[in-house]
C-alpha cells in the first residue's frame, strides 16, 4: 500500500498562493448539497480546479482559472517523493464545518484504481482525522491527523473524514494515476 505523508514539500511562494488566494476573501467556493451521495445530507464547499476526469468535457482539462497553478502541488510532492503522475483525474478545494453527521460516508472517488493526494491548507480541529480503511471497508487502516501545509499520498482505498467540532477543515484533494 502507498502511504507517504510529508509536511515540507511546498515552498513558501505556495504557501502565500494558499494562504493569500485560496483562503482569501475572493476565491469562490460553491455550496454542495452532498457530499457523496444524494441525500447523504453532508453538504460543504467546493472550488472544482479540474473537473472529475468522469465528468469533463473532450479537451477541457481545466475547470478553474487556478488549476495550473494548484496543480503544481501535486507535482512538487510527487517529484520529491518520486511518485509518477501520469494524468491528474479530479482536483478540488474542499471546504467541510461542524456538521450533525460525525463522519462522512465512506467512500471512494473513483471506481477504478488510482491515488489520492490530500493537502492540508488550514489550522483545524486535530480531531477532523481522515480515516483510511482496507478494502472491504472493515477495518481502519490509518488515521491522518491534519496538519496546516501537510501532503499525504495514498491508494484510491476507501476514506472518510471526521468533521471538525468548531470552525473549518480545508483541504486541497486530487485525485491521479
Amino acid at each position: 500500500m502507498l502511504y507517504l505523508e510529508d509536511e515540507n514539500f511546498l515552498s513558501q511562494k505556495d504557501k502565500d498562493f494558499i494562504n493569500n488566494v485560496i483562503l482569501g476573501n475572493n476565491f469562490p467556493f460553491y455550496y454542495q448539497t452532498h457530499s457523496t451521495k444524494q441525500g447523504d445530507h453532508n453538504s460543504f464547499f467546493c472550488h472544482n480546479l479540474i473537473r472529475r476526469i468522469e465528468d469533463r468535457i473532450e479537451g477541457q482539462d481545466y475547470h478553474s482559472m487556478y488549476a495550473e497553478t494548484a496543480s503544481k502541488f501535486l507535482l512538487e510532492f510527487c517529484k520529491k517523493n518520486n511518485i509518477e503522475v501520469k494524468e491528474i483525474l479530479r482536483a478540488a478545494v474542499n471546504i467541510v464545518y461542524s456538521s450533525s453527521s460525525n463522519e462522512s460516508p465512506i467512500h471512494k472517488d473513483h471506481d477504478f484504481n488510482y491515488k489520492h493526494l490530500l493537502i492540508y491548507i488550514n489550522d483545524t480541529d486535530k480531531n477532523s482525522k481522515t480515516k483510511i480503511y482496507d478494502i472491504d471497508e472493515k477495518k481502519i487502516i490509518k488515521e491522518i491527523t491534519p496538519i496546516k501545509f501537510k501532503g499525504v499520498c495514498f491508494d484510491g482505498l476507501p476514506h472518510s473524514h471526521v468533521y471538525p467540532t468548531k470552525g473549518s477543515r480545508a483541504v486541497i484533494v486530487f485525485t491521479f494515476r
